[in-house]
């Protein structure tokens, strides 16, 4: 049934998701009730199976929903604002305290962030980090929760006992892509570092020649 509904559908609420987090946050809290609940378990029915969604590429998006969720610290001081928001960040807070699927979305996301790696070739790892940027987000606001970190631990130790099956576990996986993504932003950020002493040594060299070049005129004997 799940997968009859249409893709757009679910395009649509990421693009409003995202619209509203970023210029409305307080709608979120506003309609907190009748809104977060619900969202939160379309979220997970899609992202959580492949056989639901088909396409990876909408997986991704639908983690970014969950991104739009997050709580953060300048909200709480929502209050000063000319416009403020009397429940700050509370219900989006208790949305991961006490969601009856809440300790579903750690193994959800990571099996989004596995198989976005099977998206094809077509898709340049540029991409491939970028669907994984908010998932970075996520992990780092839950392992800050108890029973989400237990969470973590229990895909961790699975992993541990399941070292030489024949499909590697979930984790295992998943730290494999986490290194390899390391080792891409490392690899960039030297030769972003080498680029940026070349252009360094240049302007340098340059500002010493045209000095050298203003000396020269200063101290130049006047042709009689």
């Amino acid at each position: 049934m799940c997968r009859c509904v249409p893709e757009f559908l679910l395009e649509n609420l990421a693009s409003f998701l995202t619209f509203v987090r970023r210029f409305n946050p307080r709608t979120l809290e506003e309609n907190a009730e009748r809104f977060l609940n619900p969202i939160l378990t379309l979220i997970l029915t899609f992202m959580d199976a492949p056989h639901r969604m088909l396409n990876p590429h909408l997986r991704a998006r639908m983690a970014e929903c969950l991104e739009s969720f997050l709580p953060h610290p300048e909200e709480r001081n929502d209050l000063n604002q000319l416009n403020p928001n009397p429940f700050g960040c509370f219900h989006r807070e208790q949305l991961f305290l006490t969601h009856p699927h809440r300790l579903h979305i750690v193994q959800s996301l990571l099996d989004v962030f596995v198989g976005i790696e099977m998206t094809g070739q077509s898709v340049q790892f540029e991409q491939k980090f970028n669907y994984r940027r908010p998932m970075y987000i996520i992990m780092n606001y839950l392992w800050n929760i108890e029973q989400h970190r237990q969470c973590f631990t229990r895909l961790a130790k699975e992993a541990e006992d399941n070292m030489e099956a024949t499909t590697p576990p979930l984790f295992l996986r998943f730290i494999n892509l986490l290194m390899n993504d390391a080792v891409f932003l490392l690899d960039e950020s030297l030769n972003n570092m080498a680029q940026l002493r070349t252009m360094q040594t240049a302007r340098e060299s340059n500002r010493n020649q045209n000095r050298q070049q203003a000396l020269i005129i200063i101290f130049k004997e006047p042709e009689l």
